[in-house]
């Protein structure tokens, strides 16, 4: 298996990004070298490095900003900046920045560090390995609409759905109609929010599958959740709460938002 950062089971999204129907967080990087001299204090020192690209010029360190949850947990990576530049338009922006400039991104032991905060350490983890082609280890088929959630709200964030949506989108139709009337009124709001976000063509019907099966108090339900509370779109969420027991109800794909 490969390194993890954290323990999954543990996982939380940030508060910090917008309420909206795709991202519009503007990813704020910070670019510090790697310090050759004396070894840092522990709270300061690369402890959770994961290596993703063993031949990688830059390390980024991922915090999460929910501090309450997470206790700001952080987790570095030893990633390609030209991998990720080709990947994903927004950190493309970050490795342009008047920080890097005339910085080469020297080899080790003096690698730039870019800090990144409020973003999920395990979701930014599951991203950077399907931008660098890490893709050996992936599952046929998740049940885990929460890992799915989130992964689809970090992958929106850092504009490059085009990398994971293919995955997702096998994944997210995986789900049956009976493996969803298992599901807790929470892991349908997951199923909900990944469909969203990864732009499936299939929203439709997965909302259509979800209608009936939401109780009269899935709102209240929901915001128990920070992942939903913060991520769910105020369209989807207003007008299930209103009508939701109208099963012939129909939404339309993002697409079409």
């Amino acid at each position: 298996m490969p390194p993890s950062c954290v323990d999954l089971p543990h996982l939380t999204m940030s508060e910090t990004a917008p309420n909206s129907p795709t991202s519009q967080a503007t990813v704020a990087g910070t670019i510090s070298p790697a310090s050759s001299k004396a070894p840092a204090p522990e709270s300061e020192a690369l402890a959770h490095l994961v290596t993703i690209d063993a031949d990688g010029d830059v390390i980024l360190s991922v915090t999460d900003s929910d501090a309450r949850i997470n206790r700001g947990r952080t987790c570095d990576f030893l990633v390609s900046s030209k991998v990720l530049t080709l990947a994903s338009p927004v950190l493309a922006k970050i490795f342009r920045s008047s920080s890097l400039e005339g910085n080469k991104l020297p080899l080790s032991p003096s690698l730039p560090i870019i800090r990144l905060k409020g973003d999920d350490p395990d979701a930014m983890h599951e991203l950077l390995r399907h931008c660098h082609f890490d893709t050996e280890y992936l599952p046929d088929r998740i049940s885990d609409m929460r890992t799915l959630a989130k992964l689809a709200v970090v992958s929106d964030s850092y504009d490059c759905l085009r990398v994971v949506r293919p995955w997702a989108i096998l994944w997210l139709h995986m789900v049956s109609t009976e493996m969803a009337t298992s599901f807790t009124q929470v892991e349908l709001g997951w199923w909900v929010l990944a469909a969203y976000f990864f732009r499936s063509s299939q929203f439709s019907i997965i909302t259509g599958t979800v209608v009936p099966l939401l109780r009269a108090d899935f709102v209240s339900i929901w915001d128990q959740d920070r992942l939903l509370q913060t991520y769910m779109p105020d369209a989807i969420r207003g007008s299930w709460n209103t009508r939701h027991r109208d099963q012939t109800l129909s939404f339309v794909s993002p697409y079409e938002y």
